[in-house]
């Protein structure tokens, strides 16, 4: 939706994804954290973060682009389905970028995922696990967890699952997931450098398959 009264472009990307009832829903619990949140006045040079010193693949990209201040990981289960993907805020002027950055990375995992990224996920499940939570946060995750499931996860349980998912697994997840999928984009805010691409066409579809998207992505 073009909006040029608004400083900003929004964008969000999203793949189909498990629901609560499949059995790849804690991977992809696993890769909300794997790619993480992203806010620039964190992760880079205003407190000394060299973008290219993030162990996160997608830090480290973001991070070359100035003007692109937000992003946000999601995913949203359901019964039988979810939806898994990234919400961007920047200048427009790095429109393509926030447009392809999210599903290249993503789909780029089917062919590797870094071990580095793979400790450094798993560090920030446990330490959410043993954080304090507020109590709306507790009550609603409880209450999914006993809607979909019939019963109540406990911690323990949930870092054990986490655990036993390896590089291998988690590629093996992103190639059922990521690559070459159809994906949702909407796309709000001063649209002009998306014009070009705004119809499902090449670009779109070969978005999804990792380092083949990197011409599009660069615009």
């Amino acid at each position: 939706m073009k909006d040029d009264e608004l400083t900003n472009l929004n964008v969000g990307v999203f793949f189909d994804a498990p629901g609560w009832n499949h059995p790849d829903v804690f991977a992809l619990h696993y890769f909300q954290r794997l790619i993480g949140d992203y806010r620039a006045d964190k992760h880079t040079g205003f407190h000394l973060n060299a973008p290219s010193r993030q162990y996160n693949t997608m830090h480290s990209i973001l991070g070359g682009l100035p003007d692109v201040t937000y992003q946000r990981c999601v995913y949203y289960a359901y019964s039988d389905t979810g939806l898994f993907g990234n919400y961007l805020i920047g200048n427009e002027v790095f429109a393509t970028q926030m447009a392809y950055v999210s599903q290249m990375v993503l789909s780029d995992y089917a062919s590797s995922v870094g071990q580095v990224e793979v400790f450094r996920a798993r560090a920030k499940v446990f330490n959410e696990l043993l954080s304090q939570e507020s109590s709306a946060k507790q009550s609603r995750e409880i209450a999914q967890q006993v809607f979909y499931w019939g019963r109540r996860v406990p911690r323990s349980e949930f870092a054990r699952r986490i655990s036993a998912l390896d590089a291998g697994h988690l590629t093996r997840v992103a190639t059922r997931h990521f690559w070459d999928k159809d994906i949702s984009v909407v796309v709000w805010g001063p649209t002009h450098l998306l014009d070009a691409v705004a119809h499902y066409n090449r670009s779109w579809k070969r978005s999804t398959l990792g380092g083949y998207a990197q011409p599009y992505y660069e615009g």
